[in-house]
């Protein structure tokens, strides 16, 4: 319970209160996610099921990224990372799940399920490091690619076949022959043998966001990107709507001045490698820059929290509605600007290539709707994390 509360992070499934605290069991209440596990949704995907809701890959992996890297900020490992505890949900995003019990860094342990476990765990779990959470995210990242389980295609070799094929360094989860290159990337990058060969969660979240944070227009032209999200975010009828917590085209940090054209250097899809990642010692989701803040301080408690949770995590009364942290920050930006510190607050619609404010509905050029208030939350929040972490 402690490591939960050391460990807050928006990208974490939140501990909303506690009871029997003094006993050896205590209960906890947890974040509600009704979009259910990764897994499910990943099976439910191949098999052609309906879904509660749609996520694309690459918000997949930048939120489990994101996840650790700020447990590992803190020196915690998670050591149970499978897509059985990445949750999804229609109004709290997506979130890592299962941290709780032998979550320190200094246990011996590894706790993770086999087929996501990494070689060197197999053969002692004395050897679990943060490298090892990595390689656990790398057997999710071919989870999104071929919505099926790892070493579903592993014919004949058994449960302990495989076991041994890891441990050995033979056997390692595969990627499709059509898996996008940034993801085949990614996945191979992590899945190495050699745990000092693996990028660190804040490499992994520096290179994602060069895919994140692009424009509509250029995130268009990297076909790799968009045959991936095609595969895992399918069209719903209108009789049946599905909420869309990540938006199809993640916008853009700052406006692309209108006098520049992208080069195809530019608009290809970032290959990931260990040795093309950049090491830093910022946490992406820890500001050092005090421009703009993205939390809210619960009236009851004085507790502070992301301007993203609906819950304090201090005492669980509900925050905010989401209309008025949206006007609260849109006022905050405004200030900021007005102290030299100018963070895009505009939405760039895609339908008619028009910026329009941040506060419509609807675009004034070609009628297309925009998205809403907690999706424009989301968008700001994000835009001012990367901006702060860019200046610190």
């Amino acid at each position: 319970m402690e490591t939960i509360q050391q460990c807050n992070s928006p990208y974490l499934q939140q501990l909303l209160a506690v009871s029997d605290v003094d006993s050896t069991s205590p209960k906890l209440v947890l974040e509600y996610m009704d979009g259910g596990d990764l897994r499910s949704y990943l099976d439910a995907k191949r098999l052609g099921e309906p879904t509660k809701v749609n996520v694309s890959s690459l918000h997949v992996a930048w939120v489990i990224a994101n996840a650790l890297a700020d447990l590992h900020h803190n020196g915690v490992y998670h050591r149970d990372l499978e897509s059985y505890n990445v949750l999804l949900s229609s109004t709290n995003y997506i979130k890592v799940a299962n941290l709780g019990i032998d979550l320190e860094s200094d246990a011996t342990t590894g706790k993770s399920t086999p087929y996501w476990t990494a070689p060197e765990v197999l053969a002692s779990t004395s050897n679990y490091s943060f490298a090892a959470d990595i390689y656990s995210f790398g057997v999710i990242l071919t989870e999104l690619d071929t919505l099926q389980l790892p070493y579903h295609d592993a014919k004949g070799l058994g449960y302990w076949g495989i076991i041994d094929g890891v441990r050995l360094g033979n056997l390692r989860p595969s990627v499709s022959a059509t898996c996008p290159p940034w993801l085949r990337d990614l996945a191979n990058a992590c899945l190495s043998f050699d745990p000092t060969q693996r990028p660190s969660a804040l490499m992994i979240v520096q290179s994602l966001q060069k895919l994140l944070y692009r424009s509509e227009e250029e995130k268009l032209s990297a076909p790799a990107v968009r045959e991936l999200e095609t595969k895992l975010v399918e069209p719903r009828a209108v009789s049946s709507p599905v909420a869309t917590i990540s938006a199809e085209n993640p916008q853009p940090l700052i406006k692309p001045p209108t006098s520049d054209v992208a080069s195809d250097a530019d608009t290809a899809p970032v290959a990931v490698t260990p040795t093309t990642l950049i090491a830093s010692t910022v946490s992406p989701t820890i500001s050092n820059a005090k421009s703009v803040s993205t939390q809210i301080v619960c009236q009851l408690c004085r507790v502070s929290n992301s301007l993203l949770q609906t819950h304090c995590q201090g005492c669980a009364k509900e925050l905010a509605s989401v209309a008025s942290k949206l006007k609260m920050l849109l006022k905050r930006l405004a200030v900021a600007k007005k102290n030299g510190f100018e963070i895009e607050d505009d939405y760039f619609c895609g339908g008619c290539e028009s910026y329009q404010p941040m506060k419509a509905t609807s675009c004034d050029e070609c009628d297309d709707a925009l998205p809403d208030d907690p999706e424009k939350l989301r968008i700001l929040v994000l835009r001012i994390e990367q901006a702060t972490t860019s200046k610190a």
